[in-house]
């Protein structure tokens, strides 16, 4: 499941066994400034709204991060 959409070789195969998720509030245009990603690891990158992700063609697990975050938010509305 982790690995079905793998682009790295080996293809198939893996070191992840578990999948940790964190959020991260950017409350201000300031703090979205400060985030800087290695261009080493990361060629192109993009914000997305958490539906863009459930309703795109993607992996699965991110998929399934985002449904998670999105019931988190819900429960913290409901307390």
């Amino acid at each position: 499941f982790a690995f079905e959409m793998r682009e790295q070789e080996p293809k198939h195969h893996g070191t992840t066994d578990v999948q940790f998720c964190l959020k991260v509030r950017l409350e201000s245009d300031e703090e979205v400034r400060k985030v800087v990603l290695d261009e080493k690891e990361y060629g192109e990158w993009e914000w997305k709204e958490p539906r863009e992700i459930l309703e795109g063609n993607f992996h699965p697990a991110l998929k399934y991060a985002v449904g998670c975050f999105l019931a988190g938010e819900a429960l913290e509305e409901l307390e």
